[in-house]
């Protein structure tokens, strides 16, 4: 005897939750379902400053750039693959002390 099952695919219905005109508060504070429900927009959240320890400075031709990072691996990295690429390179640490490309390696040294 062989069986068979017919299945349907199913669609999932979901409710349509009507937006709260005025979410409900409690003692000044936004109900935790009206702040679940409502996510914060882009522009009100709030981001600490990114923290500039480096600034790479390069130049070639009549074209020049500067890049700001704050990690001095990643920094001395860029710095030496612009170097490799033709570009005049120095970094700038936070204290305004600059390394020429054969003064990179300062910039690892831990105090």
């Amino acid at each position: 005897m062989v069986r068979s099952k017919s299945s349907k695919q199913r669609t999932a219905v979901r409710p349509e939750v009507p937006a709260d005109p005025e979410p409900a508060k409690t003692n000044g504070l936004p109900s935790p379902k009206a702040v679940f429900d409502n996510p914060a927009s882009p522009q009100s959240v709030v981001r600490p400053a990114a923290k500039v320890g480096f600034t790479i400075s390069s130049s070639r031709e009549e074209e020049t750039h500067e890049i700001q990072m704050t990690s001095p691996t990643l920094t001395v990295a860029k710095a030496r693959m612009l170097f490799k690429s033709g570009w005049r390179v120095q970094i700038t640490n936070a204290a305004g002390r600059q390394f020429a490309p054969s003064e990179f390696d300062e910039v690892l040294k831990f105090d």
